[in-house]
């Protein structure tokens, strides 16, 4: 059988786990000939060497069968690579064998923390039982949610666990979270708390789109102590503003709230514009502009009344008007005209390097305008005795046909002929 350890984890200690390829323990004879570690954080082992063994099942590229065409060994292959397991409550870490304090609470109320696992190698972390409570007060404190599991490399999963004191003074649990980091197994985390009264408790809650420092939950403070309280956005998500027991206008971040009394804090988040939009546009007659407006919408189609950065309107054949576009407060429009009648597409471009979505285009019909003038064509000259067909065509200002024109004028014609003299066409 064949083995391999790396030391590939950020705390100094060997720890690996095995992605693909698993040979130990099979009947036959194993040789490990070159071991090779590659650049990625954490990085990844190679291993290589021959066996006479059959192993390795699923894909890719198993099983190896060594046996065929007689007793020589088959080539192998194996990449190993590493997990590691890390556990944190808001930014701060907790070691393994570590302690998070609730601090001093009020007696009969819920404080709950949220603690966040993390894998920072490049192999699935896997929990493999449920979070249990242990010590000597083990019923002041409960699990309100588990983690969940496998948790990917680069991933996370949370949990949360509540303080309930009950009686004045320090309490004690711990937890043990089984795992298969190979050195931090069960990974343990001794819990403190302190039962009191008179204390203020300060609420923190945060919106859609963001979380706060300190977690959301509720915390126990002295009569007069200065508490910040700083939001942070998802991504995809601005802060907005503070809502509840907050000095006004509740703009700023971090917040330093007094707790001179119970307070409530909500940290708001708006959602951020990821794409412009050219909202259709009302058809006009040559010469007449009309108005197009541009939004800057969220992924739900909401406008983002806090967006402000420009981008350009591009219209094509003969129309006027375009260029840079004042978004303010999330709109903004130009005047498209054109003396043509004809179709003109709409369309953007992200001059400004706003990274936003510019796919969006629209079409305004320009129609032809009020007749202004009509002009009779036909042949130039003909011979004596044959006939010559006349076309008489209104135009409007801009000389586009005035298709929607009809009606009559009388059809003059001079010279020694007068066959035609007072025909009344109609023009159509």
């Amino acid at each position: 059988a064949f083995a391999a350890k790396l030391d590939g984890s950020d705390d100094g200690i060997p720890d690996g786990t095995l992605v693909w390829n698993t040979f130990m323990g099979a009947a036959g004879i194993d040789y490990g000939y070159a071991i090779a570690v590659d650049t990625d954080t954490p990085p990844y082992v190679y291993v290589a060497g021959t066996s006479t063994a059959t192993w390795g099942t699923g894909t890719p590229p198993f099983p190896v069968n060594p046996h065929a065409g007689g007793a020589n060994s088959e080539v192998f292959a194996a990449k190993i690579g590493l997990l590691e397991i890390n556990i944190r409550q808001d930014t701060s870490n907790i070691s393994d064998g570590g302690t998070y304090d609730f601090g001093s609470q009020n007696l009969d109320n819920d404080y709950d923390r949220t603690f966040t696992i993390e894998n920072t190698g490049n192999a699935n972390l896997t929990l493999t039982t449920s979070i249990t409570i242990t010590g000597t007060n083990a019923d002041q404190f409960s699990v309100q949610q588990e983690p969940s599991s496998p948790v990917a490399s680069g991933g996370s999963t949370t949990f949360d666990i509540r303080f309930s004191p009950t009686s004045t003074g320090l309490k004690e649990a711990s937890i043990s979270i089984a795992n298969n980091d190979i050195d931090e197994n069960p990974y343990d985390i001794n819990f403190t708390g302190t039962g009191t009264s008179g204390l203020k408790d300060l609420t923190i809650a945060a919106g859609t789109g963001g979380t706060t420092i300190p977690h959301p939950g509720i915390y126990g403070h002295s009569n007069g102590t200065n508490v910040e309280i700083t939001a942070i956005a998802d991504s995809g998500y601005r802060f907005s503003n503070w809502t509840g027991n907050v000095p006004a206008p509740g703009t700023a971040n971090p917040v330093t709230v007094t707790m001179d009394s119970d307070k409530s804090v909500t940290a708001n988040f708006s959602e951020i514009a990821t794409k412009f939009v050219i909202i259709n546009p009302a058809d006009s007659t040559a010469g007449t502009a009309t108005t197009v407006t541009v939004q800057a919408q969220c992924t739900d189609s909401s406008v983002d009344t806090l967006y402000n950065d420009d981008v350009t309107l591009v219209a094509d054949g003969s129309a006027t008007g375009e260029g840079l576009v004042d978004i303010s407060s999330g709109v903004g429009s130009l005047a498209i005209n054109d003396d043509v009648a004809e179709t003109v597409n709409l369309s953007l471009s992200d001059t400004q390097s706003t990274t936003l979505d510019v796919s969006s285009t629209q079409n305004v019909v320009f129609s032809p305008g009020t007749a202004s003038y009509l002009k009779v064509t036909g042949t130039a000259s003909m011979t004596a005795g044959s006939t010559n067909e006349l076309t008489i065509t209104a135009y409007d200002q801009y000389d586009n046909v005035a298709t929607v024109y009809s009606g009559s004028k009388d059809l003059t014609f001079s010279g020694p002929s007068t066959a035609l003299s007072g025909t009344v066409p109609t023009v159509e």
